[in-house]
């Protein structure tokens, strides 16, 4: 299997902001961050306890990380990570091992 990597970034949004203006604020940012090198696609998830989940597909890991670099310089990114409390964010990368369709 070709090396995919998963990108899963766990955050809580800063204190006033709405779930309408991070929707919005993702849908912007895209234009930057699917033009990166590498990017294959993205689900932002939120939980039922106000805490949301950005899962991105990278081609490879140096692309995964290439990307965060080049994301915080990046003006429509850098508003949509204005809306994250930066104290819950976590981020991991996975390789993808297996994939099933069914």
């Amino acid at each position: 299997m070709s090396e995919i990597v998963v990108e899963i970034v766990r955050f809580r949004v800063i204190a006033g902001v709405n779930e309408e203006e991070v929707l919005a604020a993702s849908n912007i940012m895209m234009k930057e961050l699917g033009s990166l090198d590498g990017f294959i696609d993205r689900e932002l998830l939120k939980k039922d306890d106000g805490s949301w989940m950005d899962m991105l597909h990278w081609k490879d890991m140096d692309s995964a990380i290439r990307a965060t670099e080049d994301a915080l310089k990046l003006p429509l990114c850098l508003e949509y990570f204005k809306l994250i409390d930066e104290s819950s964010m976590e981020m991991e990368h996975y390789s993808v091992m297996q994939h099933f369709d069914i």
